[in-house]
């Protein structure tokens, strides 16, 4: 087992605190892994404090090689600190989907709906135009769509 020093690392922001005015930012995290998820080119882990829980996502062809090693072994209740910029994914996706022709508005739910029992959840509510306004099903556009997010990291 090889330990990594934390030296003079201090954390910028509890979990519970980040919000979407974070986005963009750098910030520095301390907490344990509640979940960690190795998809091959991405790995996700959350990372939870007394405070809240962030979702953390690496990608294979962004990440340094060493960092996504380290990332690979990590896995339920590993202390970690962590420092990196805090990413805007759901306006990426909203983003992408309001481009389309056929969508004519997008409403979401993010954290604990009734469903989904996790923090780190979200749904998108995607609003077609009417029929007679598009010439195609709503199968056949969210298959476009569906499509078009698959670059967007964590969203399934």
């Amino acid at each position: 087992m090889r330990l990594d020093q934390l030296g003079d690392f201090q954390r910028t922001h509890r979990n519970g605190d980040l919000r979407l005015d974070h986005a963009g930012q750098t910030v520095r995290l301390l907490g344990w892994c509640r979940r960690a998820r190795n998809l091959g080119s991405l790995v996700f882990l959350d990372l939870r404090d007394r405070w809240g829980l962030v979702q953390l996502v690496a990608n294979e062809e962004t990440a340094d090689p060493a960092l996504l090693a380290k990332l690979k072994a990590v896995r339920s209740e590993f202390v970690l600190a962590v420092e990196g910029v805090v990413a805007e994914r759901q306006q990426a996706l909203v983003s992408i989907v309001l481009q389309d022709p056929a969508v004519d508005s997008l409403s979401s739910i993010v954290g604990i709906d009734g469903v989904n029992t996790t923090l780190n959840s979200g749904r998108m509510l995607i609003n077609l135009k009417p029929y007679p306004q598009r010439t195609e099903t709503a199968t056949q556009i969210i298959s476009r769509l569906q499509a078009a997010v698959k670059s967007v990291p964590g969203i399934s």
